[in-house]
């Protein structure tokens, strides 16, 4: 078994060390950030994955060992990747087809002129973000139709103001597959509604990650009180 030894280091090294390339790439990011602990337990299991394939295989060559280490462990992140990415494109087609739907809905024709109001007031909300999130959506829903839209902060920003669209009703931001609690917008809009967003990653996040599935978070939106007086 002593002589066995380097031969499973090596291949349980193979096995992490596609998370190790994508973990270092990542972090060459400006706004890069550390995954959650539970991280290392996805770097263990594909450690002795890897190591456990040169076992079967009775390799005794590390070299070898190295790459019969990456296989299994490899195959699993781009399998889970790919049903990831399935899901979220069907999802995403989901919320196009609402809107497109509800878009292309054919409305009775009328006569009936109406007046148009020049001081109409304009729907915006500001969103204040309790830490720097560099991409997000916010999905505007009404009861027969929805739509998603792509936002970027700039490093640093946490404060946000965007124009509404006339059939909402409601909000919800979405980071990756995680949505946040749903939001009933103002029937009026004197003012600009503030809400405040907290956005954290949970427990196994970090896992999630190192298998091949995007980061999980926890997304509260609150609204903000009006000042007094």
């Amino acid at each position: 078994m002593k002589g066995k030894l380097p031969v499973l280091l090596s291949a349980a090294f193979g096995g992490i060390s596609p998370n190790l390339l994508r973990l270092a790439i990542s972090l060459m990011n400006e706004n890069a950030e550390l995954p959650e602990p539970t991280y290392l337990i996805g770097l263990l299991i594909f450690a002795v994955m890897g190591a456990v394939v040169a076992l079967i295989w009775e390799e005794t060559n590390y070299k070898k060992a190295f790459y019969l280490g990456i296989g299994l462990p490899a195959f699993i992140q781009m399998s889970a990747g790919e049903i990831s990415n399935s899901q979220m494109a069907a999802r995403w087609m989901d919320v196009n087809q609402s809107y497109l739907h509800a878009e292309a809905t054919p409305q009775p024709f009328s006569w009936q002129i109406e007046t148009v109001d020049y001081q109409e007031e304009q729907r915006r909300i500001e969103l204040n973000f309790a830490e720097y999130t560099p991409r997000f959506f916010v999905r505007y829903t009404a009861p027969d139709s929805s739509v998603e839209e792509a936002l970027f902060l700039k490093p640093g920003q946490r404060r946000l103001r965007l124009d509404v669209p006339d059939f909402a009703r409601s909000f919800q931001i979405r980071i990756l597959r995680s949505t946040s609690n749903p939001v009933t917008l103002p029937e009026q809009f004197p003012e600009t509604p503030r809400y405040r967003v907290k956005i954290e990653r949970t427990l196994w996040s970090g896992f999630r990650q190192a298998i091949g599935l995007p980061a999980e978070y926890q997304i509260r939106v609150e609204p903000v009180p009006p000042p007094e007086g």
